[in-house]
């Protein structure tokens, strides 16, 4: 019993230690200077990448949708509808791809590239033969 005794007493020495040392470390911790924040470059590429998800993916989505609805139409005979709508459908696939495709390149001008070359191309071919006659 006695060895309990003595194991309990060193206990509560040990704990006492460390309740006269928690004042220390916090002020230890208070001293320390604050985080600096993230870099103006880093939130500059996060934000491009936000708008060339979200406005390049909508042109692109966009772009394709006219460009299948157009040309299309003769493949499905007579059926204007079948063909915007089968349009509208393959623009939702391209938007959430296009979304994905922007922050999975290295770096901000990439994705602009991804997102915005296939959209100026399928919007050539969507509008084109109404621009040429």
């Amino acid at each position: 019993m006695a060895m309990a005794e003595g194991s309990t007493a060193e206990l509560v020495a040990q704990s006492l230690a460390r309740a006269n040392a928690a004042p220390e470390a916090a002020k230890d911790r208070q001293a320390k200077p604050p985080r600096e924040s993230l870099p103006w470059r880093y939130r500059a590429a996060v934000a491009s990448r936000a708008v060339a998800a979200l406005g390049g993916g909508y042109a692109l989505a966009s772009a394709l949708g006219a460009a299948i609805g157009a040309h299309l139409q003769p493949l499905l005979g007579d059926s204007r509808a079948e063909a915007a709508i089968t349009g509208v459908m393959a623009g939702f696939v391209a938007y959430a791809v296009a979304f994905m495709t922007a922050f999975a390149v290295r770096n901000a001008w990439l994705a602009w590239a991804w997102v915005l070359g296939p959209a100026l191309l399928l919007g050539a071919i969507a509008w084109g033969p109404r621009w040429l006659g």
